[in-house]
């Protein structure tokens, strides 16, 4: 799956080339969870996946961090010549290149993240299935392959994945630091601060390209606004789930006495 620095996506990797593919992963993905497993698992006991989960998880944290770290380093590399890139494929060819090196490796880390779920299934944590979380994982998947083919990766799209990335780096470390066990609790105080970063970076990723649009250093094609307008509905459907999650359960404990930081 490692890309050398000429080579073309289109005609290289499967899971690009051949799209239908990765409809058939998130196809098979969505019947696994929401059909398959829970059939399996109804009259049985939910795995005890500890280390598994925990593994998983900081292995995962581990490497949205080295990831992160690339992309960032590309951003900071491109960030003058960002306006100019489609304007001049021919002089700004080897940041084209890199962009989609990079991206193509952030986009491998969403399929590994379809895991999250199966894991949900597998120890009976349905409620975590919610529609928010299939809904992220399955179409940012779509998305990014659609991307692929079209003429141009955006910018705003290559600053979204730095800054997903490094958000996950801490969410990850969250989840294997919390599956260890009941007694790690103590030191996750920060866990109600994950939904905010979560929240934060879809704003900053909606304000970056919003700029990008009325600069002119985007342009408003398909794959922008279809990006954008995924972007849009995961920050509505993450407020609504901040609201639900966390204000519900202020009040519920205002109405109790109980003091609330």
């Amino acid at each position: 799956s490692f890309i050398k620095s000429n080579e073309n996506l289109l005609e290289t990797k499967h899971l690009v080339k051949h799209p239908i593919y990765g409809v058939y992963i998130i196809i098979t993905y969505l019947f696994l969870v929401k059909l398959i497993i829970p059939k399996i698992m109804k009259e049985r006991k939910p795995y005890d996946m500890r280390w598994v989960v925990v593994t998983y998880n900081l292995l995962l944290s581990i490497l949205n961090g080295i990831v992160a770290f690339y992309i960032i380093k590309y951003l900071v590399a491109s960030w003058k010549v960002r306006c100019e890139m489609r304007a001049s494929k021919e002089i700004y060819d080897h940041y084209i290149q890199l962009g989609y090196r990079y991206t193509w490796y952030a986009w491998l880390t969403k399929y590994l993240e379809l895991l999250d779920t199966i894991f949900f299934a597998l120890r009976k944590k349905d409620n975590q299935i919610t529609f928010l979380h299939l809904f992220h994982h399955s179409f940012i998947v779509l998305i990014w392959l659609y991307l692929y083919h079209q003429p141009y990766v955006p910018y705003y799209a290559i600053v979204a994945c730095g800054i997903n990335l490094s958000i996950h780096v801490v969410m990850y470390l969250y989840y294997g630091l919390a599956a260890i066990g009941p007694h790690m609790r103590k030191y996750l105080w920060w866990k109600k601060y994950l939904t905010r970063l979560q929240i934060m970076q879809f704003i900053i990723i909606l304000g970056f390209a919003t700029f990008g649009f009325l600069t002119g250093c985007e342009h408003a094609n398909n794959g922008e606004i279809i990006l954008f307008a995924f972007v849009t509905v995961v920050l509505i459907l993450f407020l609504d789930f901040y609201k639900k999650s966390y204000h519900n359960k202020v009040t519920d404990k205002r109405a109790k006495g109980v003091k609330v930081s």
